[in-house]
């Protein structure tokens, strides 16, 4: 019997290749050649994200729930962890660099060489609290940053526990 309706056929996306598919995730790279060819070239990565940015990232949910890989974290999320407590400054803070963060919290921070350093550095008032080991800084967990600003996938947060809620402790790296 003739219709009238049309065949739907599904868009296929393409596999994505598996150095792009490490680093987008992971941040790490399989392949010197790849990391010559990217390491400084940040418009280049921001495009590859942005061509398997659905495919890995609903995959990356699926597994990883309540947290991003980490392309996301470099092109699309809307800013840093929210800071809950601890002592010590944040390096790219305190010497107006470029933050280096790793997920949301920044992944150097001053020390009491570099406080020290830096107060006798010149007459400039060097106003900094050196990262404690005793009381280090610490941020809300990824999930409660994601919640927190309404970035949960749909079911994601049926999948997490209060554990993935428990505030992190920032490293100095």
């Amino acid at each position: 019997m003739p219709t009238n309706r049309e065949k739907r056929t599904r868009k296929r996306r393409a596999p994505v290749e598996t150095w792009k598919k490490t680093y987008m995730l992971t941040g790490e790279f399989d392949d010197v050649d790849v990391l010559d060819q990217l390491y400084w070239n940040d418009a280049l990565i921001r495009e590859t994200w942005k061509q398997c940015r659905d495919a890995l990232l609903d995959a990356w949910i699926i597994k990883h729930p309540g947290t991003r890989p980490y392309a996301w974290w470099l092109y699309d999320a809307p800013g840093t962890r929210l800071r809950v407590g601890g002592k010590g400054t944040a390096s790219g803070h305190a010497l107006a660099a470029d933050d280096t963060h790793c997920r949301g919290i920044p992944r150097y921070w001053l020390t009491q060489e570099d406080i020290d350093f830096y107060q006798n550095f010149d007459d400039t008032p060097f106003n900094y609290v050196a990262y404690d080991e005793g009381d280090p800084p610490t941020y809300e967990s990824e999930p409660a940053y994601l919640d927190r600003l309404g970035l949960l996938a749909d079911g994601e947060r049926k999948q997490l526990k209060p554990e993935n809620f428990k505030q992190e402790i920032a490293k100095n790296e």
